[in-house]
């Protein structure tokens, strides 16, 4: 029976490795055996869409009472009792909290509804849109209770989400800013080709002053000449 807190919004809470451009699937195989997550058809076994939170204590609080609320109502006689707050969220050093959601790509072998993703506009976003980890969304949960010889607890199934502040995808490099040329400066082809270049100055010949005789060639020094290998480093010699 549907309650009045089985959905829930977070509000102004930061985006973690997103993955609602398409189904994904962890693929033990992937990345030289390491395993990772890979995109995947919604119909293969495994294949969901997926979404992680961090939030302020304050929103973690609001969140947990809801689902505590929703699995109560839902609860059978049989059930235990709602696993606690430490055991929902992952606590942060720096005093977040991260919660999980996720949504399967079907059920039954029926197709579940994309999670739809809106702009802070209420604009619908492409089908495609790849949203960021470190961007701020706003996010619709249904709150599922459920028990099962698997565990208890109430899952966060991913609805919708609205992005407010985009992050834009970093580009490392692996240098450090140094002197000299700056992309802003411009540069490259331009119009230079279209620059007749001035006349190279008129130089007058001067004939080459004699070479000095070349020294004796020496032996280079061997290891075994110095007291430490410290020394022989320093004194080594490479033939021409």
């Amino acid at each position: 029976m549907a309650t009045s807190n089985s959905v829930h919004i977070l509000n102004n809470v930061e985006a973690l490795y997103p993955r609602l451009n398409t189904t994904y699937k962890y693929d033990t195989k992937a990345n030289d055996g390491k395993g990772q997550s890979v995109p995947c058809e919604p119909l293969d076994e495994g294949a969901k869409y997926e979404l992680n939170y961090r939030m302020n204590k304050d929103q973690a609080v609001g969140l947990y009472k809801d689902m505590k609320a929703a699995y109560n109502e839902r609860k059978a006689a049989n059930w235990p009792e709602m696993p606690s707050a430490k055991e929902v969220f992952e606590p942060q050093e720096d005093g977040t909290f991260v919660a999980k959601s996720s949504l399967k790509g079907s059920y039954n072998n029926e197709l579940t509804r994309k999670p739809r993703q809106f702009d802070a506009r209420n604009q619908l976003l492409p089908d495609d849109f790849q949203l960021t980890t470190g961007s701020t969304i706003n996010s619709q949960l249904a709150l599922i209770p459920y028990s099962s010889n698997n565990g208890n607890g109430v899952s966060l199934r991913l609805r919708a989400v609205q992005v407010v502040k985009f992050k834009e995808v970093e580009q490392s490099s692996p240098f450090g800013e140094v002197d000299g040329f700056s992309g802003s400066e411009g540069g490259g082809f331009g119009d230079d080709f279209d620059d007749t270049p001035a006349p190279a100055p008129k130089v007058e010949a001067v004939a080459p002053a004699p070479a000095a005789p070349k020294p004796e060639k020496t032996q280079p020094a061997k290891v075994d000449d110095f007291d430490t290998i410290d020394d022989a480093l320093d004194n080594l010699d490479f033939d021409d």
